[in-house]
Formats: C-alpha cells, structure tokens, sequence
C-alpha cells in the first residue's frame, strides 16, 4: 500500500491517516475511510457493535422417561403415572458448532517472524460474536491487510503499513 497522503477522515482529528478501511453491510452500503491508527480502532470497534447479532439457539429441554415402561415422566414427577416405578432416564441433547480456522508465519535468518497469515473462524470475546478473519502481515514489505466478515453479511476491509500498525 503506498502512504497515504491525507489527514484523518475523523472530524476531530488532524493527524496523518495511515489506515485505508472499507465498510460494507446490507443496510448501509459501502463506505471508504482514511484513518488515523487510534481512528481506525475505534471505527472497527463500533462497526462491530453495530452488527446485528446472530441469536444462540435455544435451549434443547431435557426429556425424562421411565427406565422400566418407557412413558414420558415429568421432571417433578416422583414416580411413573403408568407402572409407578421411581427408576428414570434423562435424555440430554446438544447442539455443537464445529469452527476452523489456519494461521502460518514464515521465520526470517535470525528466527524472527518474517510474514504471519490468519484464515478462518474467529470469537470476539467482547462481542460474543464468531467472523470471519483474514489477515496478512509482512514486516518484510510493511504490509497490514486484515478482512472481517459478520454473519449478517457486513464486511471490514483495514490496509496499512506494518510498522505504522
């Protein structure tokens, strides 16, 4: 990326953009911002709030049934309406999501990371959100490109280079 040569698009800040971001979503459309690196955070940080949230399935109920007849005994039953024994089973579901994600780097001579690349499935702990990431870094060439992608379809596109990053 060659350096931009502009102020920061933040109405309250005169310093340098160093940042190249991209927005997109559904409702807004796209979106192309020069950045400060404190600009380009907080800019980050509030696209990602602004996401529509993916709502966690429900909960499966656990189902009880009698150990000895089989019929359905209700949890504060004490003993089964149709044989009376006290002998149950709990049957417990669990719906599990399966993630991925791969990351590599490349050493330079004096094994210092030369090149890092990230692909895959993310978990923002802030959010509570799972997205899709993608990011490049090499010091080599002074390069920081990331791209994350929400699942209600937006998408952040932040360049810049390394050492300014």
């Amino acid at each position: 990326m060659d350096a931009l040569d502009c102020e920061c698009q933040d109405p309250d800040c005169s310093d340098r953009a160093t940042h190249l971001v991209l927005l997109e979503s559904p409702e807004e459309g796209s979106q192309t911002l020069y950045l400060c690196r404190k600009h380009e955070r907080t800019t980050k940080q509030t696209f990602a709030a602004a996401r529509h949230r993916v709502p966690m399935p429900p909960e499966l109920p656990a189902k009880f049934q009698c150990l000895d007849c089989g019929h359905a005994v209700e949890r504060d039953q004490s003993n089964c309406a149709q044989c009376g024994s006290g002998n149950r089973v709990v049957y417990v579901a669990e719906q599990i999501e399966v993630r991925e994600a791969a990351g590599h780097h490349v050493l330079d001579a004096n094994d210092k990371i030369e090149v890092k690349v990230f692909s895959g499935d993310d978990y923002n702990r802030r959010w509570r959100e799972w997205f899709e990431l993608h990011r490049f870094v090499n010091k080599t060439g002074d390069i920081y490109q990331e791209v994350i992608e929400y699942p209600d379809g937006a998408r952040l596109e932040s360049s810049a280079k390394e050492s300014e990053h």
